[in-house]
């Protein structure tokens, strides 16, 4: 296992239906890099330093590999099979090169739309963070443990790179190689972000499709409650995390009182400031999310 010193991952979330959902059904939303609110994330830039009858033959070699071919693949095979005794011809209008590059660009960026992907952080206590995707300090954190029994211990998991440049690949790199490997090249497309988002430490759990719901296999070790959580929401919290996991531990956050930053503590129960007919009317809206089996 990789970066083992990283037993830890956590999951900033806001409360709401989804969040609760997830805890009690004990899946996670993997989400389409297309969803992403960064627009270069999982961005690549392609260099196309191909001698062009080289370049025919990997796209012919990848057009024929494809599991369905319809009409429009099969004429495009024929046509570039008929470009191979001329190609110099063919490549005469740059143009017409430049739109085959970023045809074999869509490509790629077609296959890395479908991939789906948790996004973790190796922090807990990062101000950003709680801010931006846990509803402004009212939502919560859930702390995962990292094994080498587990998925986030796997290499399904890995680190996020932060760079100042975009990935940058071969096109026979891209074109020319095997499954395997063109699969581990998009996951590094996937895995590359820019150096502003450092602060986030993010992890990604890379799932083989996106928009669905993933179980990790990964034990719930802990519940962070964010500084403005409101108590009923706790409360809440502690019910459905207690009838659904065992041996969670619950703590909060709260601001540092020697200067600014934040720091987890263990959570000491409060009373409830919840009414019966709130209370009743959580434990109903509880009944109906739980996934059937």
């Amino acid at each position: 296992m990789i970066y083992p010193e990283i037993t830890k991952l956590y999951k900033y979330q806001s409360y709401n239906i989804n969040s609760i959902s997830s805890l009690i059904n004990k899946v996670i939303w993997a989400a389409k890099p297309t969803t992403f609110n960064d627009p270069f994330d999982c961005a690549v830039s392609l260099i196309p330093e191909l001698e062009r009858k080289s370049l025919l033959k990997l796209l012919i070699s990848h057009l024929e590999n494809k599991n369905k071919k319809d009409k429009k693949t099969e004429a495009m095979i024929e046509l570039l099979n008929r470009a191979l005794n001329d190609p110099d011809k063919y490549f005469e209008d740059l143009q017409e090169y430049n739109e085959l590059v970023e045809s074999l660009r869509n490509i790629n960026e077609e296959a890395i739309k479908h991939i789906g992907v948790i996004s973790l952080s190796a922090l807990d206590d990062n101000m950003l963070m709680w801010s931006h995707y846990a509803d402004q300090h009212q939502g919560f954190c859930v702390e995962f443990n990292r094994d080498k029994h587990n998925s986030l211990g796997s290499k399904k998991t890995l680190p996020v790179r932060y760079t100042h440049k975009l990935p940058k690949f071969r096109l026979e790199d891209l074109l020319g190689s095997a499954s395997k490997e063109r699969q581990e090249i998009l996951h590094s497309m996937v895995l590359s972000k820019a150096l502003d988002w450092s602060y986030e430490q993010e992890w990604r759990y890379l799932n083989e499709c996106g928009n669905v719901l993933v179980n990790l296999n990964s034990k719930i070790t802990g519940i962070i409650f964010g500084a403005r959580m409101p108590q009923i929401h706790r409360d809440t919290l502690i019910e459905v995390v207690n009838k659904y996991h065992t041996n969670v531990s619950f703590k909060e956050v709260r601001l540092k009182s020697d200067g600014f930053g934040l720091e987890v503590i263990d959570y000491a129960p409060k009373e409830s400031t919840s009414s019966s007919k709130e209370q009743k009317n959580i434990e109903d809206k509880l009944q109906l999310i739980k996934f059937d089996s």
